[in-house]
């Protein structure tokens, strides 16, 4: 992580930090009780990013050779949600539970979807991800057409 960190410093540029959300492409989701250990594991992650020296994932980065937290400003709950019947669990609870956490431990973040529809303020952003074939219709509708 700390790699990826210097390479996105290196190259002036800013990182979004995506968390897994309890979902599987093989049409399954964690079941909202089943997701709290992973809720917290993010936490874990984002103190190593974001924390002082006195937490311990903030410790433990200074002890890695980086004393200092990394900048951060984007975290993005989930990926590929719309695939494989994952958009009923995000919308139901894991894209509240974990924005709630979040929020709560870094209010200073913004936090993304990785769907659309599912922000609870102006502030929150939607990722989108499309995947449609040329010439067919994507999820929401749109002919989508091949370019000369």
């Amino acid at each position: 992580m700390n790699e990826v960190f210097e390479w996105a410093q290196d190259l002036d540029m800013e990182l979004i930090l995506t968390l897994w959300d309890g979902h599987y492409l093989d049409n399954s989701s964690l079941s909202e009780p089943d997701l709290q250990p992973y809720i917290q594991d993010s936490l874990n992650e984002l103190e190593y990013v974001l924390g002082s020296v006195d937490t311990t994932y903030g410790a433990l980065r200074a002890s890695h050779g980086y004393p200092n937290p990394w900048s951060l400003s984007y975290v993005e709950i989930g990926n590929e949600d719309n695939l494989s019947d994952g958009l009923p669990t995000y919308t139901a609870y894991r894209w509240e539970d974990y924005a709630n956490a979040i929020q709560a431990a870094y209010p200073n973040l913004n936090i993304m979807a990785s769907t659309l529809n599912v922000t609870r303020t102006a502030s929150e952003l939607g990722d989108y991800h499309q995947y449609s074939i040329p010439g067919t219709s994507d999820a929401l509708g749109y002919k989508l057409s091949r370019s000369a």
